[in-house]
């Protein structure tokens, strides 16, 4: 529950939503992540934070400082849009991704022009 305080400068809040330190799984909820890549986060090191006694906490200005790092990361302001050019990995939006492992067949779909098992006849 968050209750308004009188204050001459207009209505403050209090609460949860005023805590200078959050649990994992309030950082998660406010970044609109799961608590599981929250943790991720913290051990890879792009998340900040500290340990109280036997507690993991993160600082509220963190989450902006992260926020801020993927989004210089990215580059500020960049958006792709369907239809243009490329990605970052100068695909275009629409092309399937392929594992660098496999190589595509020589005759294209197998299931569509037959089987691998068709030169057994």
């Amino acid at each position: 529950m968050v209750t308004l305080l009188a204050n001459p400068d207009g209505p403050e809040r209090s609460g949860p939503d005023r805590k200078l330190l959050l649990t994992p799984e309030e950082a998660a909820e406010l970044l609109g992540i799961g608590r599981t890549k929250c943790y991720e986060l913290i051990s890879a090191g792009a998340l900040e934070s500290i340990v109280i006694g036997r507690l993991r906490r993160i600082p509220r200005d963190a989450l902006g400082e992260y926020v801020a790092d993927v989004r210089r990361a990215q580059g500020v302001g960049r958006t792709v849009r369907p239809g243009s050019p490329a990605d970052s990995q100068g695909r275009s939006r629409g092309a399937p991704r392929r594992h660098p492992g496999f190589a595509a067949s020589p005759r294209g779909s197998v299931g569509a022009q037959g089987s691998m098992f068709d030169d057994l006849d």
